[in-house]
């Protein structure tokens, strides 16, 4: 074998992925400590949704329909270190890294739970952020979100490697049991595979029906049927 393939080989090897099971694991431990709850939704909805940490974090009441069908994912927050504060950063708010905002479909069964965390802990305003820092302030931050919260609770799983950018590589996982390339590119607010995909769109209403699907998937891994791995 080459180098070359035996480092891309080493590289997939180092991939980590959560099971269903063990993100909604996840998800309840962090529900269960009054301290953490609030960041229940934050994993569903990364997990789920396949939002980047800058998207999750910054969204707003205002961007979810009355019934928490579907998200409006259009602004993305960044951190840059701030020149004037050694060891504080600044956050800019800007659009998705692709630049185009993107309509998804919430699964249904973390649908309720997304209402849940927006009738407890999100105020009626429509600019009201869905997650804030513990001790308030900026945006949350993606390393300290890791560190200090989620490998905390992924460790009683015994994936205590994982960190929060793995839930956007379940989403695809997940999508890809369910979706064609082109319709998880569309959930993921991708724009990587050639020129010639860019001009295919989702058929309409396909959205919702992936949605249903994962949810159905959901619903039996979590009854303690097998999971099914997905190719790539």
């Amino acid at each position: 074998m080459s180098n070359r393939r035996r480092d891309e080989s080493e590289a997939e090897k180092k991939v980590k992925i959560p099971t269903t099971v063990e993100l909604h694991t996840i998800a309840d431990k962090l529900g269960a400590d009054e301290r953490t709850s609030r960041f229940k939704a934050l994993v569903l909805l990364a997990g789920w949704c396949g939002m980047r940490f800058g998207e999750v974090t910054e969204l707003r009441r205002k961007d979810f329909d009355s019934d928490c069908t579907v998200v409006t994912i259009s602004r993305a927050v960044t951190h840059r270190a701030d020149p004037n504060t050694p060891g504080a950063d600044r956050c800019r708010i800007d659009s998705t890294k692709n630049g185009e905002a993107r309509s998804v479909t919430i699964p249904p069964h973390i649908r309720n739970g997304i209402k849940s965390h927006l009738a407890q802990f999100v105020s009626s305003s429509p600019e009201a952020r869905l997650f804030v820092p513990v001790r308030g302030g900026c945006h949350l931050d993606d390393r300290v979100f890791t560190e200090n919260v989620f490998r905390k609770a992924a460790k009683d799983v015994g994936q205590e490697d994982l960190s929060a950018h793995d839930l956007r590589r379940f989403a695809g996982s997940k999508n890809a049991q369910v979706a064609t390339l082109t319709e998880n590119m569309a959930r993921l607010g991708h724009k990587t595979v050639g020129a010639a995909l860019r001009y295919q769109h989702s058929e309409s209403g396909r959205d919702a029906i992936i949605a249903k699907a994962l949810s159905a998937r959901a619903i039996a891994e979590l009854q303690g049927q097998p999971e099914t791995d997905a190719d790539g």
